[in-house]
């Protein structure tokens, strides 16, 4: 026989071409589709380094929220930090997040200002309620940007 090895090469390359079929690669964490798995997962909206502030947005896995914002004063002022935290809930109808804010003196408008939202990652219901959807990867707070985190 010429090539005595080459029937144990084809039938070694049909193997592993069978086995392989329908097998995904996963992905990351932080780019998987968040609508299926974040049971018993943190999700939390952060802002990158930036002049303005601060912020985290936190949903935690047993359906309550925490909003924590500390604004950056300007160089050449006499403004001072100031610090926010507020509490609250959320849950998931559909492809949203519902998240409802307990404290009412917190001013929403301002926080999620839709003249910055570029991408509409976010929908403003009332005065105490935003909606933010699932597949959102980054959200506008106070006109500054904060990413999606997921872990």
């Amino acid at each position: 026989m010429l090539f005595p090895d080459l029937k144990r090469y084809v039938f070694f390359c049909i193997m592993l071409s069978f086995l392989s079929c329908g097998q995904q690669p996963e992905k990351p964490g932080n780019n998987q589709d968040i609508s299926l798995g974040i049971a018993n997962k943190t999700v939390l909206f952060e802002s990158a380094n930036n002049g303005t502030a601060q912020i985290q947005l936190k949903l935690l896995p047993d359906g309550s929220l925490r909003f924590t914002m500390e604004t950056i004063p300007q160089p050449g002022t006499e403004e001072r930090s100031e610090f926010i935290s507020r509490e609250g809930h959320w849950e998931k109808p559909d492809s949203v997040f519902r998240l409802v804010f307990q404290q009412k003196n917190l001013v929403l408008e301002s926080l999620f200002d839709e003249s910055f939202d570029s991408g509409n990652t976010f929908v403003l219901i009332n005065d105490s309620t935003v909606h933010i959807p699932v597949t959102a990867r980054e959200v506008w707070i106070w006109g500054v940007p904060c990413e999606r985190y997921i872990y």
